[in-house]
């Protein structure tokens, strides 16, 4: 798990770079790593496999594409988690798009040349609250 580290650093020294708002570097931060963590637990059964990241921005969005060589599996067509009353009884599980969906913008799938592609777009001038503000 050091490449999460490796990648979240990645993501910071750019978000520098590029002036991000505070607001913005953090939910593309989250996201990055939500979606990267799930990649390296589900979409690998065996062998070495890649993951590519690539981001861009312009003077109102930033779009984070995460390509990876998995099994094709398309997140934005999962069935919703369950909706629990308390702890004992939350299942484990679908609740990284949940929180996609909360802090990205934009989300978008396919899977081309044997790749599975998201694409998450943030609005940058949209100040979002952060949790527990």
């Amino acid at each position: 798990m050091s490449e999460l580290a490796r990648a979240g650093d990645w993501l910071t020294a750019w978000a520098g770079r590029h002036a991000l708002p505070a607001h913005a570097a953090f939910a593309i931060r989250l996201c990055l790593e939500e979606v990267l963590a799930n990649i390296v637990m589900h979409a690998f059964s065996d062998g070495d496999h890649a993951i590519f990241l690539d981001i861009r921005r312009d003077a109102a969005e930033a779009v984070l594409t995460v390509a990876d060589d998995g099994e094709p599996f398309d997140p934005l067509a999962a069935p919703p988690a369950l909706q629990a009353t308390d702890l004992a009884e939350a299942e484990p599980g679908g609740r990284g798009l949940i929180l996609l969906k909360n802090y990205a913008d934009r989300l978008a799938y396919r899977h081309e040349g044997g790749r599975n592609r998201l694409t998450l777009g943030f609005t940058l001038t949209d100040e979002r609250p952060k949790p527990d503000s």
